[in-house]
Parts: structure tokens; C-alpha cells; sequence
């Protein structure tokens, strides 16, 4: 833990001395969001490992690894969560490859509909709404 509060400071400091504006940014931690890993678990059960791994940004990482880790997979879900997360929800976060976050938005979004669709549903014969 202090390795990681050290490097931490060191990266803050490295972002203070190329002259990022501490009064106009937000830093965030995010092993300090615990909402974050609830989110992009959330947007997990709501998106494809094919979906995922047919991204471009994971085909071209993927080509010059023998082999993949599941991270490199899911690292735009941590990013579509980081980008949704409340803290920073009015702001505007620049990424790499912003398309790659709106294709999980929108297939997570229409694959969770689809998922409480079906679970209202059958909540519903369940209860005798039906």
C-alpha cells in the first residue's frame, strides 16, 4: 500500500509539472471509487466476451501478445465505468478510442434491457400480474 500512495504522489506530481491546472482538474483514484468496480461488474453482466473481444481497440492490442489476459478484454468496461461514474458525470473525459465506449454503452445498454425485460416478465407470472 505505501509503494502504491508513493507512486501515486509521483505520478501527481509528474501531471503538476507539465502544467496541468490542480484548480480546473479532478484526479481520481480509482482503486478509491469502490463504485467503479460495481459499475463495470454491472456493465460486465450486460456485455458479451464476443462483443468485448471483437472491439478494435482489443484486436489490435491483442495481436502482438502470445498471450491475452481477460484485463485486456475488459478494460473498456472500466473506462465506460469511469466515464459514467458519478463523481465525474458532468465531465467530459478524453479517451484513446471513443467509439470503443460508445459500442459497449450502446450494446450494454440494449443487452440490459433485454436482460430486465425478461426478469420484469417473469416477475410478473411469478406475482400473478399475468
Amino acid at each position: 500500500m505505501h509503494a502504491l500512495s508513493a507512486e501515486s504522489l509521483q505520478t501527481w506530481a509528474i501531471l503538476l509539472s507539465t502544467g496541468v491546472d490542480p484548480f480546473r482538474t479532478i484526479i481520481v483514484q480509482q482503486s478509491r471509487v469502490p463504485e467503479l468496480t460495481e459499475l463495470m461488474w454491472i456493465l460486465g453482466t450486460a456485455t458479451t466476451l464476443p462483443s468485448l473481444t471483437g472491439l478494435s481497440q482489443f484486436k489490435d492490442k491483442s495481436k502482438s501478445l502470445k498471450a491475452v489476459s481477460v484485463g485486456l478484454a475488459t478494460y473498456p468496461l472500466l473506462q465506460a465505468a469511469d466515464v459514467l461514474e458519478p463523481i465525474r458525470g458532468t465531465y467530459h473525459q478524453l479517451l484513446s478510442d471513443e467509439s470503443t465506449l460508445w459500442e459497449i454503452l450502446e450494446n450494454g445498454g440494449k443487452r440490459a434491457r433485454q436482460i430486465v425485460t425478461k426478469t420484469l416478465e417473469d416477475v410478473k407470472t411469478i406475482v400473478g400480474f399475468r
